[in-house]
């Protein structure tokens, strides 16, 4: 049995359109921008170099976006690449920004 919940009908893969497909199960769509847009939130996934998801991260709504480091505590960061292979920390070398996804506000 599998600890983690994974939507239904989504390939349970490790690769970019099956975690942008569960995002999309929970209302999700892709969007070109990580700037902060009233009325959605907002969500990042990381790819590394084989477009394998390594992380995710959710805006805030500051703009600023939070982000779970391995077993760290959550951080917030105030843009995608601080986390990303070409920020500025390189303890936090997650890859690049796979796939921005945003749903409207509830």
């Amino acid at each position: 049995m599998n600890q983690y919940y994974w939507p239904p009908g989504v390939p349970r893969v490790e690769s970019l359109d099956a975690f942008v497909a569960a995002y999309a199960s929970l209302g999700y769509e892709l969007c070109a921008s990580a700037e902060l847009e009233d009325g959605f939130e907002r969500v990042i996934v990381y790819v590394d170099g084989a477009n394998r998801p390594t992380h995710a991260a959710r805006q805030l709504s500051t703009g600023w976006w939070t982000s779970k480091l391995g077993s760290q505590e959550d951080v917030e960061h105030s843009e995608p690449e601080d986390v990303s292979a070409l920020g500025p920390n390189p303890i936090y070398h997650y890859g690049v920004v796979g796939a921005i996804l945003r749903r409207k506000l509830r």
